[in-house]
């Protein structure tokens, strides 16, 4: 009997990559990565006319998922030489929330002749914050009209979601709005692609969509009272079909096969956000364990029986990251990014050249010799603003104690440490609210390429990190999804638990903390506490009038 795959494929912020997986163990056979042509759209509109955008944009190409699709997928068969037919299931996750507006098939209204030069057809992409007003107005009238749907947001929904971005394209240009049919996740669009059928699924419904499952989604009366002419968001603008990641999305049809060169009839799993896709990977399927993905941005989820509404969250919803349990998530929005923004302009120049990657070791073993606190320096890790606890994307970054002696290997070992304390004050708010932290997960390439890292959340937690032995925990949760939608009957699974039971990583490298620097980061905890405060909360006007000011300039340059 020939062996049977699973083919997970995770649609990150700059590249499609598509994974092979055998299905009686989890182990990976083959990788393809595709790199989307315009990438990150920032200034202009693609195309010879060079129509500026709204200043803040970032926006990216449909065409470029699907060229990315058949390229990752396609190639992934050709490297592996492995048949169609011995495909069982096919599963992925995408970046949340990148929303599109597009028509009754489906098709992206950037796509014709009428709409190709409007900027607000194409993907708003998961981490553009020019909807911060849509959000702030639907926050304060939420409150004000007592919604429930925001308590599960820590009472403020984020700038980066569904509805602040469908708002803002109402407003800026509404025949867009009138136009679409429906606003698509990047996700739930690409699977529309190979199966024909429209959905929303419910990791992105809780995540993205304000959609609670006792409630639903907020009211057409709530909706209008934002704009007359919004009352219809989520009764005519959304698919009413909501479907558990545990469910089977569809089969690949004609047009997919065509697309992916797989076999039609190939079951496809519902898809889901590219982090939450990562829980099962790792093998967590229960309370108690804190998996943290650490990628552009970073992502932290538990898993509880119950919803524990707190503060500092950015989302608690049901079937999020696993059936039958809620998904506490908190996150950070300049992450890995963060830290290349560092390697691509703080560094003094250098006339050899070399890689980023070279860069990241070179400047990570000279910090790996500073001793905590030798800098006298701590960051604030907002250089693409706050996500948990504030969500606050009017902050900025800072950081305190520079002298003439600072070197740059000091200001990277600080950016690091901040992130690091981020991730305890959000550990700390678990802890406080009744969620037990038990263990650390540290998925991603980041944890595996950068031990100083790890080695210094270990010693700031003061907790042993768990860096699980797999190459990419997004593919890896969306074959495993994959393999449930195939079933037993195909080769696969019938459950869950029976999947990751088989599949999940089980290999690992634990880092354990330093007591000696576990006590030095005490005191410097705590002043990231105080200035985390004073900045954030008690004076964060002065960073917002500062975000004010330079796109108010950037606005007159362009």
């Amino acid at each position: 009997m020939k062996k049977r795959y699973a083919i997970g494929i995770d649609f990150g912020s700059l590249s499609a990559r598509a994974a092979l997986f055998q299905i009686e163990d989890g182990k990976q056979i083959g990788e393809n990565v595709s790199e989307y042509k315009h990438g990150v759209i920032e200034h202009y509109l693609c195309g010879d006319k060079k129509i500026p955008l709204e200043p803040g944009s970032l926006i990216q190409h449909p065409q470029d998922f699907l060229d990315s699709f058949k390229e990752s997928v396609q190639g992934l068969l050709m490297q592996t030489k492995v048949e169609p037919e011995e495909i069982a299931g096919i599963g992925m996750d995408a970046t949340s929330c990148t929303l599109i507006p597009a028509d009754e098939n489906g098709t992206p209204l950037c796509f014709g002749v009428a709409f190709k030069d409007n900027q607000y057809t194409y993907f708003q992409m998961w981490k553009q914050h020019t909807t911060q007003a849509e959000a702030d107005e639907i926050n304060e009238l939420a409150h004000k009209m007592g919604e429930s749907f925001v308590k599960q947001y820590s009472g403020k929904i984020s700038c980066e979601w569904a509805f602040p971005k469908m708002l803002h394209t109402l407003r800026k240009s509404p025949e867009v709005y009138e136009a679409a049919d429906t606003f698509y996740d990047l996700v739930d669009w690409l699977v529309l692609q190979i199966t024909g059928e429209k959905m929303l699924n419910c990791c992105s419904a809780g995540g993205a969509f304000c959609w609670n499952d006792k409630t639903g989604f907020p009211s057409s009366e709530f909706l209008s009272r934002l704009d007359e002419r919004f009352g219809n968001a989520a009764t005519e603008k959304l698919s009413s079909n909501l479907k558990p990641i545990d469910h089977i999305a569809g089969y690949i049809n004609e047009k997919g096969a065509e697309l992916t060169g797989l076999k039609a009839g190939t079951p496809v799993a519902v898809g889901k956000i590219d982090s939450l896709a990562a829980v099962c990977s790792v093998g967590v399927n229960s309370p108690g364990k804190l998996v943290f993905i650490m990628g552009t941005g970073a992502a932290l989820m538990v898993l509880n029986k119950e919803p524990i509404y707190m503060r500092g969250l950015y989302g608690v919803y049901y079937g999020g990251a696993a059936p039958d349990y809620y998904v506490h998530t908190a996150g950070i929005t300049g992450y890995g990014d963060t830290f290349d923004w560092f390697i691509e302009n703080a560094l003094p120049i250098n006339d050899s050249i070399k890689t980023k990657g070279e860069l990241h070791m070179e400047i990570s073993e000279k910090a790996e010799i500073l001793k905590p606190g030798e800098s006298g320096l701590v960051a604030i890790n907002w250089w693409n603003g706050d996500r948990s606890p504030l969500n606050d994307f009017d902050l900025s970054g800072v950081l305190f104690g520079y002298t003439l002696q600072t070197k740059p290997e000091e200001v990277y070992r600080a950016l690091l440490e901040a992130t690091a304390y981020n991730v305890l004050q959000l550990i700390d708010n678990f802890k406080e609210n009744g969620m037990q932290v038990d263990e650390v997960y540290a998925v991603g390439g980041i944890p595996k390429k950068n031990k100083l890292l790890v080695q210094i959340y270990a010693d700031i937690l003061g907790i042993p990190i768990i860096v699980p032995d797999v190459d990419n925990a997004c593919t890896l949760g969306s074959g495993i999804y994959a393999a449930v939608a195939a079933g037993k009957s195909n080769g696969g699974y019938d459950s869950v638990e029976a999947a990751i039971d088989a599949m999940a990583c089980k290999d690992a490298i634990v880092y354990s903390p330093d007591t000696e620097n576990h006590a030095a980061y005490i005191p410097l905890y705590e002043i990231y506490k105080k200035l985390h405060f004073l900045l954030g909360e008690e004076n964060k006007g002065i960073l917002h009038q500062l975000k004010r000011i330079r796109t108010e300039k950037s606005a007159k340059r362009d």
